[in-house]
């Protein structure tokens, strides 16, 4: 099975170099669960891996859609699986994260962590890292964890207040996140020694991105930063003029994309922080975007007006759209020539050929 994970890897950059576009028209296939998808799937071996809200993790067979199994939690999923060496590792807000063999379901291992968990994994070959906390009304505290990738075992622990949202990135021997008492923390990968803490005005859920020795993370305070990856020192700022931002940026050699909740989406520089293209989306209410995914020479991202949208990287010049009916708030996953992304309120995941 190809190894993959939410934003695409673990430095969590939402960049796929290869080019490739669906073919227009409509959707291969629907898939019904029984709650909300705000899990983005992760396609591998032929299998579309994702959690739902109705506390399931489902395995589909990728040209049709059929169920190949489901694996019941005792509460809903918003994380998003990773996939490493035919392996499902996923988090649910009952507390537990489960690795799951990935042709039949069965559990291979699991790990209490006592909070629940929203954040989506980054897997190492000898390591698992995840964030737990916050997922429910008064529940408070959390911490980032590293375990063992073949049993589940704690190797260590970070604590955070309110806990983490955010998923971890991992890059240079450091695990980055964000938390959400607005800090970002720099762990040692190995022992979780603190190396460095930078704080924002507002909690992070967004993922961190990194690429070429930069941090790029966004923030509720509605801004977009880019940090030494070494010192966590600020290189620019970008203060966005109208919205908080919760989704994940992509980064490209050149551009950072992101989109906003006030009907926006963003194109800035790599190097100044500085806006190269936008777009509006218009709408009875603000539109809001979830996290984007860049394929080759586009831009793909989902919208809350229940459209799926493709961009050229470059110029921002519309390319594509699919309409799927109702709220996106999960991004896309591209692999093994399929397109594959889970809705709001019909509770489905879409895929394009």
């Amino acid at each position: 099975m190809t190894e993959t994970m939410f934003r695409g890897n673990e430095r969590r950059t939402g960049y796929i170099p290869e080019p490739w576009q669906p073919q227009l028209g409509p959707t291969k296939w629907r898939f019904e669960t029984g709650g909300n998808v705000l899990s983005t799937p992760a396609i591998s071996g032929g299998l579309v891996y994702f959690g739902s809200r109705d506390k399931h993790v489902y395995a589909l067979d990728a040209p049709t859609g059929q169920e190949r199994w489901r694996f019941a939690t005792q509460r809903g999923i918003s994380a998003s699986a990773a996939v490493f060496d035919s392996t499902v590792y996923i988090g649910s807000e009952d507390g537990r994260f489960y690795a799951l063999h990935g042709e039949t379901g069965q559990v291979q291992w699991q790990a209490e962590v006592g909070q629940p968990i929203v954040s989506s994994a980054a897997v190492t070959v000898d390591m698992v890292f995840v964030g737990s906390g916050g997922a429910r009304p008064g529940v408070r505290g959390g911490a980032l964890y590293a375990l063992n990738r073949q049993s589940g075992a704690v190797q260590w622990q970070f604590a955070g207040e309110l806990g983490f949202y955010s998923s971890p990135a991992v890059a240079q021997g450091l695990v980055v996140c964000g938390g959400r008492d607005g800090r970002l923390v720099a762990l040692n990968q190995q022992t979780g020694a603190l190396t460095w803490m930078f704080g924002t005005e507002a909690e992070i859920i967004s993922t961190p991105a990194i690429a070429g020795g930069v941090i790029y993370v966004a923030g509720c305070d509605a801004r977009l930063y880019a940090l030494d990856l070494a010192t966590g020192r600020p290189i620019w700022v970008w203060q966005t003029p109208r919205t908080l931002l919760d989704a994940s940026p992509a980064v490209t050699a050149d551009l950072v994309y992101l989109g906003g909740k006030d009907g926006f989406f963003y194109a800035v520089d790599v190097q100044t922080g500085e806006p190269r293209w936008q777009h509006y989306i218009k709408t009875s209410e603000p539109a809001s975007f979830g996290s984007p995914l860049v394929v080759g020479q586009l831009v793909y991202c989902g919208c809350s007006d229940g459209q799926l949208y493709a961009w050229e990287a470059a110029s921002g010049q519309e390319v594509w759209r699919q309409q799927t009916g109702t709220r996106i708030w999960t991004s896309p996953a591209i692999a093994d020539g399929l397109l594959a992304i889970g809705t709001g309120s019909d509770r489905c995941v879409y895929a394009w050929q």
